[in-house]
């Protein structure tokens, strides 16, 4: 619905954050969705209908994404995809590559899922978003909204909270 709406301009596609102060803000919107990516093939195709979601509703959280977006996530998709046993038509992927992906062979599934590959190319898609806003109480938002996910997640190391934490303090 929210791509149907997107396409035809409707009225009431975009959100007044500051009016509708019952909806999380944009920055918890996309940590939340973000942190769901850690385990894209659980629950079926959830990592594509996030990256669907996202792609979709990109103007609502922010302008300044909706190019890197509408190039990076049809490829993330395709990338996923692969590992569902279907593939997206090409026509969908754009031949200037924001975030390059690795050529994945079409027999690949779950069995052969390299999960260290899919955190890296997730973690890059936030840090190219943080850098095409370049905003700073943008990215204030992102992290604080991350630092209230790392207690639900604490449990789990591998989490993508945890990474991004750890990726950070290195930087």
């Amino acid at each position: 619905m929210a791509t149907n709406k997107r396409e035809a301009q409707a009225p009431d596609y975009l959100l007044n954050f500051d009016v509708e102060v019952n909806i999380p803000k944009p920055a918890q919107i996309i940590v939340r969705l973000m942190v769901m990516l850690n385990a894209p093939l659980r629950r079926g195709k959830l990592g594509v209908r996030i990256l669907e979601c996202l792609q979709s509703i990109g103007p609502i959280l922010h302008p300044s994404v909706v190019a890197l977006w509408d190039s990076a996530i049809p490829k993330l998709i395709h990338y996923l995809g692969s590992m569902y046993f279907y593939s997206l038509a090409s026509s969908q992927c754009d031949d200037h590559l924001l975030i390059s992906l690795p050529v994945v062979p079409a027999h690949m599934g779950e069995d052969s899922w390299d999960s260290s590959t899919w955190e890296d190319l997730a973690l890059r898609l936030l840090s190219e978003t943080i850098k095409v806003v370049n905003e700073e109480e943008f990215t204030i938002s992102l992290a604080t909204a991350l630092s209230q996910q790392i207690p639900v997640r604490r449990q789990n190391s591998s989490s993508p909270c945890h990474k991004c934490n750890t990726h950070s303090s290195i930087q």
